[in-house]
C-alpha cells in the first residue's frame, strides 16, 4: 500500500513538473519572440550570447546543493531543517563566490572568449542574479524532498510570470536589453521574499543525524553534471559568436534553440521527481522498487518526448516564421536538426538520474564530461565549415552519444531496468509519424492537418505495437490524480 502511494506522488510529481515547466516554456517563448521582434536580429543576438553564458551558472545553482538537499530531505524527512540549514550554508557560498567572480572576470569572458567588449555591462548586471536565483532554487529543492511538489512548482511559476511581465515593461518603457536583464534579476528577488515568509523547514525529532558533509560531497558531482548540461547545451551559441562573431548568426542561432531545448527543459524535470523517490527506494534498499520507478518515469517522459520533437521538427520553418518573422528564416534547417540532438542529451540526462538515486553521481559526470568533449570537438570542427548548421550537427552527434554509451553501460551494469522495448517502440512510432507528416506537407495540408496526422499515426502505432496496453495501471493513476483534485475543488466551493 504504501508503495502505490508513492507511486501516485511520483505521477503527481511528474504532472506538477510538467506543468510549471510547460508554464515556464510558455512565458520564455513569449520573452524571446516579444526581444527578437522588439530588439531586431542583432540586439537579439547579444542577448542570448549574455543570457546563454550566465545560464550556464543557472543550471549550476538549480541542480547543485538543491538536488542534493532533495535527496537528504527524501531519505531523512524528520531532520529537514537540518538539511535545509547546511544546504542554505553551502548555496550562499557558492553563490557569492560566482558573483564576486563573474563581476572580476566578465570583461575578460566578453573580450576574450566571446570576443564582443560591449557585453560586459550585461554579464555584471546578471551576475547580481546569482544570489536570489540560487536561494529560490534551494527552497524549491527542499520542498521537492518532502514531496510538496505543488508548492516547489508554484515558485516556478509566479517567477516565470514576474519575469514575463517585467521584460515587457521595463523594454517598452526604453531600456531595451538592460531592461531585459533588470528583469531577470527582480523576477528571483520578489519570490524569494515570500517564500522566505512563507516556509520554515524544522525538525520532527530532537535527533540530528545528518552529515553536512556527506551533503556537500554528494553536491559536488551534480554540480559539475549540471555545469556540463548547461556547456552542452549552450556551446554551441558562445562558440558561433567566439568564432563566427556576427550577431546576426548568433540571433539566428539563438532563435532556434528557444524552440530546440523546450524537450530538454520540459521533460529533464522528470529529474527532480525521480531522483528523491529513486532515494528513498535505495535508501530502504529495495532494488526492485528503484527499478519499477525508474522505467515508469523513463516510459512516461519518453511518450511525449518523441512526439514533441517530431512536431518541433516537422514545422520548423512556420514557427520560425509566425513567431520571429521573415528575418529569422535561416535559422529554419538548423532547428529541426537541432531538436533531435536536444532530445537525445534530454534523454541521456534522464539515463543518468539512475546514477544520482543509487549515490553514484559521479558515473553521470563521467559520461557527461566525454560527451562535451565530443560536442566542443564538433563545433571546432564543424562551426568553421558549416556555420550555424555545423553546430546543430555538434549538438546531435553529441547527444547521440550520451544516449548510447549511458544505454550500454546501465544494461551491463544494473540489467534491463530501463524500458529498452518501450524507447524502442516510441522511436519506431516518431519516425513513422514523422514520414506521414512529411508527406503530408509535401502535399500542402493545412497544418492543423498535419498535426492530427501525426498524432494519429504515432497514437496508432503506439497501440498496434501494444504500448498503450502497458500503460493502464498509470493511466488510472493519471484519472484518479485528476479526479480527486476535482473533487476537493468541489468540496471547497
Amino acid at each position: 500500500m504504501k508503495n502505490a502511494v508513492e507511486n501516485i506522488k511520483l505521477v503527481e510529481g511528474t504532472i506538477y513538473s510538467w506543468a510549471a515547466k510547460g508554464f515556464y516554456l510558455s512565458t520564455g517563448y513569449i520573452i524571446h519572440i516579444f526581444l527578437g521582434r522588439f530588439l531586431g536580429l542583432e540586439d537579439y543576438g547579444l542577448f542570448g550570447t549574455a543570457l546563454a553564458t550566465v545560464s550556464i551558472f543557472y543550471m549550476v545553482l538549480a541542480n547543485g546543493i538543491p538536488r542534493a538537499v532533495s535527496r537528504y530531505a527524501a531519505v531523512n524527512s524528520s531532520n529537514v531543517g537540518d538539511v535545509f540549514k547546511a544546504g542554505l550554508k553551502y548555496q550562499l557560498s557558492i553563490c557569492a563566490v560566482l558573483t564576486l567572480t563573474f563581476l572580476v572576470c566578465s570583461g575578460f569572458i566578453a573580450s576574450t572568449v566571446l570576443n564582443d567588449p560591449s557585453l560586459i555591462p550585461y554579464l555584471r548586471l546578471l551576475a547580481i542574479s546569482f544570489i536570489p536565483i540560487g536561494l529560490l532554487r534551494l527552497y524549491a529543492g527542499a520542498l521537492l524532498g518532502v514531496h510538496e511538489y505543488f508548492k516547489a512548482y508554484i515558485l516556478h511559476g509566479v517567477e516565470s510570470f514576474l519575469r514575463l511581465c517585467l521584460v515587457i515593461i521595463l523594454v517598452l518603457m526604453g531600456w531595451r536589453v538592460f531592461g531585459a536583464f533588470w528583469a531577470y534579476v527582480l523576477a528571483a528577488v520578489l519570490p524569494l521574499v515570500w517564500v522566505h515568509r512563507l516556509y520554515d523547514f524544522k525538525n520532527t525529532q530532537d535527533k540530528h543525524t545528518i552529515d553536512t558533509r556527506n551533503l556537500l560531497a554528494f553536491s559536488l558531482p551534480l554540480l559539475i553534471f549540471a555545469g556540463f548540461s548547461s556547456l552542452l547545451l549552450n556551446v554551441g551559441t558562445l562558440l558561433v559568436k567566439g568564432l563566427i562573431g556576427a550577431d546576426r548568426d548568433v540571433g539566428l542561432y539563438v532563435a532556434a534553440s528557444v524552440f530546440a531545448n523546450a524537450p530538454f527543459a520540459l521533460f529533464t524535470s522528470i529529474r527532480s521527481v525521480l531522483m528523491p523517490a529513486l532515494s528513498h527506494a535505495d535508501g530502504i534498499k529495495n532494488e526492485e522498487l528503484v527499478n519499477e520507478r525508474m522505467a515508469k518515469g523513463l516510459r512516461l517522459m519518453v511518450f511525449f518526448l518523441v512526439p514533441v520533437i517530431v512536431l518541433i521538427s516537422l514545422n520548423a520553418q512556420t514557427l520560425l516564421l509566425t513567431f520571429y518573422g521573415n528575418a529569422f528564416s535561416g535559422a529554419g534547417i538548423v532547428l529541426k536538426i537541432l531538436v533531435v540532438g536536444v532530445g537525445c542529451l534530454a534523454l541521456g540526462s534522464a539515463f543518468c538520474v539512475l546514477f544520482d538515486g543509487k549515490g553514484k553521481p559521479w558515473i553521470g559526470v563521467y559520461f557527461l564530461s566525454v560527451t562535451f568533449v565530443i560536442s566542443i570537438t564538433g563545433n571546432l570542427i564543424l562551426i568553421p565549415k558549416s556555420g550555424i548548421i555545423g553546430a546543430a550537427i555538434a549538438t546531435l552527434i553529441a547527444g547521440l552519444t550520451l544516449c548510447l554509451i549511458c544505454g550500454v553501460y546501465i544494461f551491463l551494469r544494473y540489467g534491463s531496468c530501463l524500458p529498452y522495448l518501450s524507447i524502442s517502440r516510441s522511436i519506431f512510432a516518431g519516425i513513422l509519424s514523422y514520414a506521414g507528416g512529411y508527406y503530408a506537407m509535401n502535399e500542402s495540408m493545412q497544418l492543423i492537418w498535419i498535426l492530427l496526422l501525426v498524432c494519429l499515426i504515432y497514437m496508432s502505432t503506439m497501440i498496434m505495437l501494444g504500448e498503450l496496453k502497458r500503460d493502464e495501471p498509470l493511466i488510472q493513476k493519471l484519472i484518479s490524480f485528476v479526479h480527486r483534485h476535482l473533487s476537493s475543488k468541489d468540496s471547497v466551493e
